[in-house]
Formats: structure tokens, C-alpha cells, sequence
């Protein structure tokens, strides 16, 4: 059974755990938002990305006078999607 030892230092409490740990992965609780461009008259158009409580990454795309589209994607396809970006990033840059 784990110890647990606290004490007060500078306005701010420190625990200490004594014994076996478990490894808790937290998710941050954020909701990125991208705008569209000026020059393409997207700019009223947001692309929402945020993970989900599945562990999938959640894209979704709202402009003014449609539904929002969304699609949901694994960890696998999601990384295959960042390169697929950086690829296409890489073309515009030149």
C-alpha cells in the first residue's frame, strides 16, 4: 500500500507518494478552432479539432449556410493525415 506524505512549502502543498504508482494518462481538455483565409473568402469557415473520449481525433468543419461536417479518425490515420499536410505545406512554400 502506497504512503502518502504532504507537506506546506512557499503557499503551495507538495505530495509525495511512497510505494507502487500507476501511470494515468489525462487529456487535456482543449478544442483547437482554424479560420479560413481572406483571399479564398473562407474566412467565416472554422475547422474544429479536438480528441474525443474514444481516443480518435475529431475534425469538423462549419461554414455559415451548411450543416457542420464532421468525420472521426483513428490514431493511424490521423498521423497519416499530419504528413499528408506537411507534404502539401512543403508544395506551397516553394
Amino acid at each position: 500500500m502506497p504512503i502518502l506524505c504532504g507537506y506546506l512549502l512557499r503557499g503551495f502543498y507538495h505530495l509525495k507518494v511512497y510505494g507502487y504508482l500507476k501511470t494515468v494518462n489525462i487529456m487535456a481538455n482543449v478544442k483547437l478552432t482554424f479560420l479560413g483565409t481572406e483571399k479564398s473568402e473562407t474566412n467565416e469557415h472554422k475547422l474544429e479539432c479536438f480528441a474525443n473520449t474514444n481516443k480518435e481525433i475529431y475534425l469538423s468543419i462549419n461554414m455559415e449556410d451548411y450543416p457542420p461536417s464532421f468525420i472521426c479518425l483513428d490514431a493511424p490515420t490521423a498521423i497519416k493525415l499530419s504528413k499528408v499536410l506537411r507534404q502539401e505545406i512543403n508544395l506551397i512554400k516553394d
